[in-house]
């Protein structure tokens, strides 16, 4: 990302020397010459044509500028142009960037919501199986409780039946002895 400013902010400002170069080749070569002439003269009618236009002027003949004054408005407009198109076009594949960033950030996102929903549907279920084994576990201690229980029933009548044969035989003793 900085490196991309870095790169727009270096052709922003060799944009500059280039607009200056232009200016400077117009006025020496002639072919150039003539070509920032007759973009100067056409945007001179358009720019002259508006102004009468939206300002209600009369319209007239609209007068050429003289060749000097073409020369240096013309190679002022293609040298705006192209500092201008290096800013736009900076703009436009920041913009791009941006927005390609954007998209991969909310893929990423995205992606990363459904890992996160399949972890909690897995945990969702591993929480109903473990539910279930409780259940399960639960019913069989509750089962082995009974079972417990009765065994306990059942040991405290031997028990009882065991002290009463005591109690029987103490009796039984007794009475042979008393006899």
């Amino acid at each position: 990302m900085a490196s991309v400013k870095v790169a727009s902010l270096l052709l922003k400002t060799l944009a500059k020397p280039i607009a200056g170069s232009i200016k400077q080749q117009a006025k020496e070569h002639p072919r150039f010459n003539e070509f920032c002439i007759s973009i100067a003269q056409r945007f001179h009618r358009f720019e002259s044509q508006m102004r009468m236009q939206f300002l209600d002027y009369e319209k007239s003949k609209i007068r050429p500028l003289n060749d000097v004054k073409a020369v240096e408005q013309g190679a002022n407009l293609l040298s705006e142009l192209i500092v201008f198109g290096v800013a736009v076009t900076t703009i436009v594949l920041e913009t791009w960037r941006s927005t390609n960033s954007s998209k991969k950030q909310k893929e990423e996102l995205k992606q990363t919501l459904t890992q996160l929903q399949e972890q909690i549907d897995a945990q969702a279920d591993n929480m109903q199986s473990l539910k279930d084994q409780l259940q399960s576990q639960t019913e069989q201690y509750q089962l082995l409780r009974g079972q417990l229980q009765s065994q306990a029933d059942i040991l405290n009548q031997l028990s009882q039946t065991k002290v009463v044969k005591q109690q029987l035989q103490s009796v039984n003793q007794l009475s042979q002895q008393i006899l």
